[in-house]
């Protein structure tokens, strides 16, 4: 994927796709000095499986593919709770798992969940 720039993936190739948006920033100065600043991010990540042909009979085959890939993105999200160094080198302090909702779309045999989490980092210090 490349910034502004849509792309077509086939699901049947793939086994599971996750794709994650920051949704928004939010900065916040904490003391009366504008030397230290705290940061919030919000990230919306996206969990596509298909219902395809390897589900045979099986009705819930998608949606069982679906709750085990979730199950594997909370577990690693969980693990990093206390501290995550993101790619840049910078260190996220907390991390939230926030709320999960359903977004399937069943005429292309598509399942999915929508799940947000917030990263922070506190107590940043403003170079002068």
């Amino acid at each position: 994927m490349s910034v502004n720039k849509g792309k077509r993936v086939d699901l049947s190739r793939t086994p599971a796709t996750i794709v994650v948006f920051e949704d928004s920033q939010n900065i916040e100065y904490p003391t009366a000095s504008y030397d230290i600043r705290n940061e919030s991010y919000t990230f919306t990540l996206h969990i596509r499986v298909l219902h395809d042909e390897r589900g045979g009979e099986d009705a819930s085959y998608g949606m069982d593919r679906l709750r085990a890939i979730y199950l594997i993105l909370r577990r690693t999200l969980e693990s990093k709770r206390r501290g995550y160094t993101a790619s840049d080198g910078s260190k996220f302090q907390q991390l939230f798992l926030g709320a999960r909702s359903e977004s399937n779309d069943r005429a292309k045999r598509l399942f999915g969940y929508k799940v947000t989490l917030e990263a922070k980092r506190y107590a940043l210090n403003i170079p002068s």
